[in-house]
């Protein structure tokens, strides 16, 4: 889960508070193997939705053309 809101961090800026469950309890790092704990930093990358790359340069060409077509 993640907080509703951010926090703010001397050396992040703003960070979300979050609750994760793991799967495994180590991880491997450049061949050893890393004990996970509480309290760990991590960075991460949520994902939402899947789009292919030519999404990504087309969807703010769909987004006005969308826009010219709504009545004023």
């Amino acid at each position: 889960s993640v907080s509703n809101d951010a926090i703010e961090d001397e050396k992040l800026g703003l960070v979300y508070s979050t609750r994760i469950q793991l799967k495994e309890k180590t991880l491997q790092v450049g061949g050893k193997e890393i004990a996970l704990s509480p309290g760990m930093a991590v960075r991460a990358e949520v994902k939402t939705d899947k789009r292919r790359v030519i999404d990504y340069f087309l969807s703010p060409l769909k987004e006005y053309v969308d826009e010219s077509l709504d009545e004023r």
